[in-house]
């Protein structure tokens, strides 16, 4: 009647934990033993990322890891909501607000 639908907190926690689930870059930068989200970290190059990311996806079952242009698409949109971000230097397009863990794979 108000022109509006109301959500309860239990909703809204469902859809964060489904969108989530349904994106692998979210779940890539929430992974607290791949990534360390820290506004002070070095700039990491977008190539480094996005190999960071191929390598963590196939360790965590995804059998086709987003392409690059795609996942910095996504990097850019989902990010900043963690303090993640696209720059651009000297030396080219950087990702800030992460520093890449040394994955370890079971072996």
């Amino acid at each position: 009647k108000a022109g509006g639908l109301r959500v309860t907190p239990s909703h809204s926690a469902a859809m964060d934990k489904w969108r989530n689930a349904a994106n692998p870059i979210i779940q890539w930068l929430t992974d607290v033993d791949a990534i360390e989200l820290d506004p002070q970290a070095r700039d990491t190059t977008t190539t480094q990322a996005y190999e960071h990311y191929r390598r963590w996806a196939a360790d965590a079952g995804f059998r086709h890891a987003f392409g690059r242009n795609h996942f910095l698409d996504l990097l850019e949109t989902t990010g900043p909501a963690r303090g993640v971000r696209l720059t651009r230097t000297n030396e080219g397009r950087m990702v800030a607000g992460l520093a890449l863990k040394p994955l370890r794979f079971p072996g």
